[in-house]
């Protein structure tokens, strides 16, 4: 074989390497996208959903549209005491995406094995959670007594759509109720309740370390 033909040949052989590996297409790419899109709203009312109306309040991060940082939330709930009405106790908890956020998980499960039902998928994402009742956290509940004596104002913002990470904070007080939903990286992360959130989830992760130190 001259030369020429065998140039011809090694350029065929090529094409042909090319034409049975294609690269992956728009619609391709299109389809993981939705996917993951779809099966992250599912997991998101699953694991990290809207308050009950028993909370008393509840915050959420999620790290949307990069979905890098782990989603993350705590509820705190009343429970009033069987024996005592005039009372009642504070439990707290708290689930956070685990190691990774759950959109990078659903990732990983699609290129794995995009075929799955939905309650499969479900039971493969990861999420870490614990409860902590105020009793075993005496910060804990420092920091709920203090978010009573906070005044119910919303921030003051015209920010409509959140392009970057949000924080959703819920809250009730006797007839009165607030919901706010903010841009996590804008000016309104300064805004007291939010800040009170950041110190309940530091308080919050700290009693649950120490509390797993004790036999």
């Amino acid at each position: 074989m001259d030369i020429t033909a065998q140039r011809r040949w090694a350029l065929l052989a090529e094409l042909a390497i090319v034409m049975c590996f294609p690269a992956p297409s728009h619609s391709q790419e299109d389809t993981q996208e939705k996917w993951m899109a779809r099966h992250w709203s599912r997991a998101l009312v699953h694991f990290f959903p809207q308050p009950d109306a028993d909370d008393f309040v509840a915050y959420r991060f999620l790290d949307g549209p990069r979905h890098e940082i782990p989603e993350y939330s705590f509820r705190v709930v009343q429970f009033s005491v069987p024996t005592d009405r005039e009372h009642s106790v504070m439990v707290a908890y708290v689930r956070e995406a685990s190691p990774q956020s759950l959109y990078e998980q659903l990732g990983t499960i699609y290129q794995r094995n995009p075929s799955l039902s939905d309650h499969a998928v479900q039971k493969l994402l990861k999420v870490r959670h614990f409860r902590i009742p105020e009793s075993k956290c005496p910060a804990l509940k420092t920091q709920l007594n203090n978010f009573v004596h906070f005044q119910f104002l919303p921030p003051k913002t015209d920010r409509m759509e959140l392009a970057g990470p949000s924080e959703d904070l819920w809250a009730t007080d006797g007839d009165i109720s607030i919901s706010l939903s903010i841009d996590a990286g804008g000016s309104e992360k300064n805004f007291p309740m939010i800040v009170w959130a950041h110190e309940t989830r530091q308080i919050l992760d700290t009693c649950y370390a120490q509390l797993k130190k004790k036999p």
